[in-house]
């Protein structure tokens, strides 16, 4: 191993890529348990099952297409923080 600063980089980058999944997953979860406690329904819950997933399938296939055509590392910060701009848009949810 010559150059053992791609593994550090690498590692960065998983380590970000996994916290990042890891709090969306929570916090699809909690929004869950709101629907839950909230609604008291169901029906509430599918349709926010549906609402999660849909556009992942949908999307999916199709986005890896153009993803290699724009710059990863713009793409990589864009997908952070969508997130984030939306959690901090809602301040009283």
């Amino acid at each position: 191993m010559e150059n053992p600063k791609w593994m550090r980089t690498y590692m960065f980058i998983g380590v970000g890529q996994f916290i990042s999944m890891l709090t969306s997953y929570a916090f699809q979860f909690a929004i869950v348990i709101w629907l839950r406690l909230k609604f008291h329904a169901a029906e509430v819950l599918a349709y926010a099952g549906i609402a999660g997933l849909l556009p992942q399938a949908l999307i999916g296939p199709l986005a890896g297409v153009f993803i290699d055509l724009i710059d990863r590392k713009r793409i990589m910060m864009l997908s952070f923080g969508s997130p984030i701009r939306v959690l901090l848009g809602k301040k009283n949810v």
